[in-house]
């Protein structure tokens, strides 16, 4: 299975590829066109965002607003994305909670490593770390089935899961760092009666051990 093309970065690039290169076939520099998709969640009121139209616009000697409108209007309806144009142009989308949950089962049963041999050194936070992936542990122990979908959390992992091979050493540090975080806020204050969900806490545990495991040791019991 390709990861990548189950993920929203290359799901979005190939619709917007296939729809620029459906209205605009006339121009011939468009294959050299390295379509742009930001994460920006839990800004902007959305997900992804593109500034595809601003890199169309000298190209096509339009506004971006113009294109974006052009670009809107070709796309066609998807169960997975909703899709909403800004009057400056960008193009944002956000995830159906169906599209976020079945990105997590992809992640989940993909095999994903960072690219580079890690070395020991300092490791910041490694306590909160190991707190994290130990009470990810426990919580999964606990067979709590809950379906509840936490896009504040599961959103992060997504976006982690799509850069891991692109990550340096000092980023995946940070990333750990901020994941580790993000983690223990939503954790600590789930109810019973609203806890993550085991495929949040799997793929976060699973995360949580790619970035981490080759400079710290992480325990398995709080």
């Amino acid at each position: 299975m390709n990861l990548e093309t189950n993920l929203p970065t290359k799901f979005i690039q190939n619709i917007l590829e296939s729809v620029t290169f459906q209205i605009y076939n006339q121009i011939h520099n468009l294959d050299d066109l390295n379509i742009s998709i930001r994460f920006c969640h839990p800004n902007y009121g959305c997900d992804y965002t593109s500034a595809i139209a601003y890199q169309l616009s000298s190209k096509l000697a339009k506004t971006p607003t113009e294109i974006a409108q052009t670009l809107y209007q070709s796309i066609s309806t998807t169960e997975q994305l909703v899709i909403t144009i800004t009057d400056r142009g960008m193009i944002n989308f956000k995830l159906t909670e169906t599209y976020i949950q079945t990105c997590l089962d992809h992640i989940a049963i993909a095999d994903l490593a960072l690219n580079y041999l890690p070395q020991p050194q300092n490791f910041p936070l490694f306590t909160h770390t190991q707190y994290a992936y130990a009470r990810c542990c426990s919580l999964l122990r606990q067979s709590i089935e809950s379906k509840i979908l936490t896009p504040e959390l599961a959103l992060p992992l997504i976006d982690i899961a799509e850069n891991l091979n692109q990550l340096s050493e000092p980023q995946v540090i940070k990333c750990c760092q901020n994941l580790t975080l993000k983690f223990l806020e939503l954790s600590d204050r789930s109810s019973n009666s609203q806890v993550l969900s085991a495929s949040i806490l799997k793929i976060t545990q699973k995360l949580i051990y790619i970035l981490a495991s080759g400079y710290i040791d992480l325990p398995e019991y709080l």
